[in-house]
């Protein structure tokens, strides 16, 4: 497979591979430094954020009952007409709630 990748870059004059590692460089660099980025203006990732969360007792694991209960409360919230169902739409309208609340903890640097 390694060979593939270097018979089909060898395709490309010298000058058209020049340009595609400075975009493959730059790419990266850019992916760098947006992580480093987010990662000092929230001091914790979104992933950080949620196992937390989840980690009730703070012991560093998740157990079943702390998944669970996490679960229920998530449903819960989802469940916005208290159905015991939830719909698409229902769905829907939790993810973009989900998307303010992590834009929202970004910005005061944590979780809530």
């Amino acid at each position: 497979m390694m060979n593939d990748s270097l018979n089909t870059l060898r395709r490309f004059c010298p000058i058209e591979r020049s340009y595609l590692v400075i975009v493959l460089l730059a790419l990266l660099l850019s992916c760098i430094l947006f992580t480093k980025a987010h990662a000092l203006s929230s001091g914790q990732r979104p992933m950080d954020m949620l196992y937390n969360a989840a980690d009730s007792d703070g012991n560093g694991l998740i157990s079943e009952t702390e998944w669970h209960t996490v679960m229920q409360k998530r449903f819960e919230e989802i469940d916005t007409n208290n159905d015991s169902q939830v719909s698409l739409e229902e769905m829907a309208a939790s993810r973009e709630t989900a998307k303010q609340r992590f834009r929202a903890m970004r910005q005061s640097g944590g979780a809530r």
